[in-house]
């Protein structure tokens, strides 16, 4: 390095700026830059805490030094910083700037002695020149030329893919691929990891804006596959939420697809879904799969080849053209041969699931329309409606606090966790089949391939059931959640839930705090309904319970001097001590003179 050019770069920016300026460049923070023919001025690319731009101006003596210098730079200090003073450094190491001890730095020996490392070395001879020893200055365009030659890469045995994450990059790219409707969806995410893969809870998954990214200011974790990625995203339509581009029915959308498989990143329904890869194509046939209570229309794989006989018999197929399959144990995709054409294939695997009550009507439409393809199979649905119903009270609590009437508010203030009510929550047992008090007039249950049981619901039984609990909670101050709706902000309810309010929970004991009407329903009202057969349920969120397990009372005197005594009485409860003595002080108080 010229120890006339940091001279000099020490007087416009000062010894600080330049120390920095070459940490960077020895850093390798300067992306690209390149000096103009005439040298008086140059443009380079730098990284720092975000890429920024320099456009550096020049003015040189006729011996090659430096006289005058305006670097502008897109950071926020603007002018004459480290940025500039690196990409000046930079430049100058490859000999691209002036230099006053080397006015012309690329010289035909200096050529000689590079070529002499080359395979088969044209040999350049010096001679003299007529004139002595000063030559004419080699012309600027040859000069830039020259020094732009480009550099061999140094050999080393580890081979870096361009295309892996360094382990220490914690902000990555995922793909999320889902279906919506008949099409497939490709939305970039970005991530933050831990050190074994898995994504950080601190910072959650968001979608990463990727149309307006240019190459050369992408950052560390935007790798070379991902602007290929987005540049074929970019030329995609998008879905009604237009943020998921989704993939074309072209060759262009095809390799899209395989691209997105083959950057390792790719994953289903969610950034922490299941991985996809690529794998070999596949052979199968449509058929509906009975899955519970369903039937979902799924491909039927082709395993009889011996390099298939180990592979997963049921696969998705994705309404892809041409078709794809998704293997939804292993996250294998590949393209998928049926024996119908890609419209007929896109239309199959846009199919929802069947319920087992629907299939009878799907059946009749499809007749009816001459639609030829796989149709659902038969159900045979066998009705029962002799079951009385068990019912089942759940005592829990949900968000609840005084309602606030704030104007100019464009956010709902998160509850905190002391803003609760008690809450008591009704459904009904058929069977082992729970149903809540407000779901639908049948339970379905599915029993074996091809059959149903439909339970019918006894609404005159449950209706007893719903008044008995209306009497007994009533009387304690609960009602349902509608009777509060001007009075409380509430979350996380059921239109039929009975709710206590007001409550404190931080002194439900205190008046007006709702406890003792909850202690006493505990008390007086939940024996009384499992005397009825009801099945009660105390959720860890109530929050009055009465406690039935074994206590202790300890006291003791204890003399003092001067005539002076102490008294202690302790009450034990499942192992906390609770100080008794200021509680009976308070009784003593209360009783009148006349009765002691």
């Amino acid at each position: 390095m010229s120890t006339t050019l940091i001279s000099a770069l020490e007087r416009h920016f000062g010894l600080t700026t330049v120390n920095r300026g070459e940490t960077y460049a020895n850093a390798g923070r300067v992306v690209s830059w390149q000096v103009e023919l005439d040298q008086k001025s140059m443009t380079a690319i730098v990284r720092g805490k975000k890429t920024y731009r320099q456009q550096i101006h020049f003015a040189w003596s006729g011996s090659g030094s430096l006289t005058q210098l305006y670097g502008h730079c897109s950071c926020p200090m603007g002018f004459n910083c480290k940025h500039v003073a690196a990409a000046i450094l930079v430049a100058q190491s490859a000999h691209a700037l002036p230099d006053a001890t080397n006015t012309d730095p690329v010289t035909s020996m200096s050529l000689t002695k590079t070529l002499e490392h080359q395979p088969n070395p044209t040999t350049v001879k010096k001679t003299a020149h007529p004139l002595g020893s000063s030559r004419p200055p080699l012309d600027s365009a040859l000069k830039v030329w020259l020094t732009q030659h480009p550099k061999q890469p140094a050999t080393t045995s580890v081979v870096v893919d361009p295309n892996a994450y360094p382990p220490a990059l914690k902000d990555r790219i995922r793909y999320v691929i889902q279906q919506e409707r008949n099409r497939i969806s490709i939305a970039p995410m970005k991530v933050s990891v831990r050190k074994d893969g898995t994504l950080s809870t601190s910072s959650h998954p968001r979608h990463y804006e990727f149309r307006n990214l240019r190459p050369e200011s992408r950052a560390r974790f935007v790798l070379p596959i991902d602007m290929r990625i987005f540049r074929l995203l970019s030329l995609s339509s998008r879905d009604y939420g237009m943020y998921r581009p989704t993939v074309p029915d072209d060759d262009e959308g095809q390799t899209l697809f395989r691209l997105v498989l083959e950057s390792g990143r790719a994953h289903w329904e969610d950034a922490s879904g299941l991985l996809l890869h690529p794998d070999s194509p596949r052979r199968g046939q449509f058929v509906w799969r009975h899955c519970g209570d369903t039937q979902q229309l799924m491909i039927k794989a082709d395993t009889s080849t011996q390099d298939q006989e180990h592979a997963a018999q049921w696969l998705k197929a994705l309404p892809l053209i041409p078709a794809w399959y998704l293997d939804t144990e292993t996250g294998a995709c590949g393209l998928l041969q049926t024996e119908y054409t890609a419209q007929e294939v896109r239309w199959l695997a846009s199919a929802p699931p069947v319920p087992a009550t629907q299939a009878d009507q799907v059946l009749a439409t499809m007749s009816q329309a001459n639609i030829r393809l796989p149709r659902p199979n038969p159900v045979t649905q066998q009705w029962i409606k002799d079951i009385e119903p068990q019912p089942v009270l759940t005592l829990g609590a949900i968000k609840a606090r005084e309602q606030r009437y704030e104007l100019f508010r464009h956010y709902k203030v998160p509850f905190q966790g002391h803003e609760i009510a008690p809450m008591l929550r009704l459904s009904f047992d058929y069977d082992g089949h729970r149903t809540a008090r407000h779901a639908a007039d049948t339970i379905t249950h599915h029993t074996t391939d091809g059959q149903v049981q439909l339970i019918a619901r006894n609404p005159e039984a449950e209706a007893k059931h719903i008044e008995t609990l209306n009497d007994l909670a009533n009387e304690l101050g609960f009602h349902p959640v509608d009777f509060y709706i001007d009075d409380a902000d509430m979350a996380e309810f059921e239109s039929s839930d009975l709710l206590l309010w007001p409550f404190n929970s931080t002194n439900p004991l205190s008046e007006m705090g709702g406890g003792l009407e909850a202690l006493n329903f505990m008390e007086d009202s939940v024996p009384a309904l499992k005397a009825k057969g009801w099945h009660i349920i105390v959720d860890p969120a109530w929050p009055c319970r009465v406690y039935e397990g074994s206590s202790n009372i300890r006291g003791g005197i204890t003399q003092q001097e001067e005539s002076w005594f102490s008294i202690g009485l302790q009450y034990e409860v499942d192992g906390q001590e609770f100080d008794l003595l200021p509680v009976l002080a308070k009784l003593v108080e209360s009783i009148p003179e006349e009765a002691l």
